[in-house]
């Protein structure tokens, strides 16, 4: 019996806007709205500390020993990322890391053949409910639930920086190695890089640090893994994936903090933790 493989041609300039051709306006232009948000989101958790501490050097340092600050970090790093993926990448291809992760990592992966491989595993609607859901609303979450639970959920965001690991060595730079540049992979370097000093910050640094990438793993197992499978084999809501997005970037690496985060370190923080929150 011969079985027939659905074209998977390499993308061009011209793959995203097909993708995108018959989305929505919130899934066509969400990415240009992360742009907008990225130099906000920068800025706000350094603003206590800045009209607190008598010079500027002074206030960057002490921000950057603080676990709710390093744990807001995680919003425009992932926000320019999200620009470099889905708005524009460095070649100038409009939303153009969706093709190319379907054309590459995605076919390997998931079984694509009677969807074909334009829009599947990933196509308009459920790329925008990860990464809003992802970032948007649960890394947001998260860090609010964080200020209000404080003790060890300070940490919560700490354990997201090991998803933003994992997402970029897995899904960015070890590709990049393997198969050329992939849209994404530039500010992985950086968002890695900066990943790991706050992973290597952390005070319990290869306990905590452990349990952050493993929080990487299995968010990329269960969304990625299980949610998408569901979503294209059993013809599932995507929302089910979105809704999966969410719970793994709130509800678990706040179970994570509760159980792991460094015990010895609440009673040293708790003048920071007041001034920034």
């Amino acid at each position: 019996m011969t079985v027939t493989l659905a074209p998977n041609p390499a993308p061009t300039a011209m793959s995203g806007p097909e993708v995108l051709k018959g989305a929505t306006w919130f899934e066509t232009n969400w990415p240009f709205m992360s742009s907008f948000f990225f130099p906000i989101a920068l800025v706000v958790p350094f603003l206590p500390f800045f009209f607190s501490r008598p010079s500027i050097k002074s206030a960057f340092l002490d921000a950057l020993r603080s676990p709710y600050v390093l744990g807001w970090l995680t919003v425009p790093f992932y926000l320019i990322h999200q620009t470099e993926e889905h708005a524009y990448d460095l070649r100038g291809w409009r939303y153009a890391f969706v093709p190319n992760f379907n054309h590459g990592v995605g076919a390997l992966l998931f079984d694509c053949e009677k969807q074909g491989h334009l829009r599947c595993p990933l196509e308009p609607r459920i790329t925008l409910e990860v990464n809003v859901g992802c970032v948007w609303i649960g890394f947001v979450v998260c860090m609010i639930c964080a200020h209000y639970l404080r003790g060890p959920y300070a940490y919560a965001g700490i354990c997201n920086w090991g998803m933003c690991i994992v997402n970029s060595l897995g899904g960015h730079l070890l590709p990049w190695l393997l198969m050329g540049y992939n849209p994404g992979a530039f500010q992985s370097l950086f968002q890695v890089a900066f990943g790991i000093y706050v992973l290597a910050t952390c005070p319990g640094t290869c306990r905590f640090a452990a349990v952050a990438i493993f929080d990487g793993i299995l968010f990329h197992a269960i969304v990625f893994g299980i949610g998408t499978s569901i979503s294209i084999k059993l013809g599932w809501p995507t929302e089910v994936t979105g809704l999966l997005s969410i719970i793994f970037t709130t509800a678990f690496p706040l179970r994570l903090a509760s159980c792991f985060a460094p015990r010895s370190e609440y009673d040293k923080m708790k003048d920071s933790d007041e001034e920034s929150a």
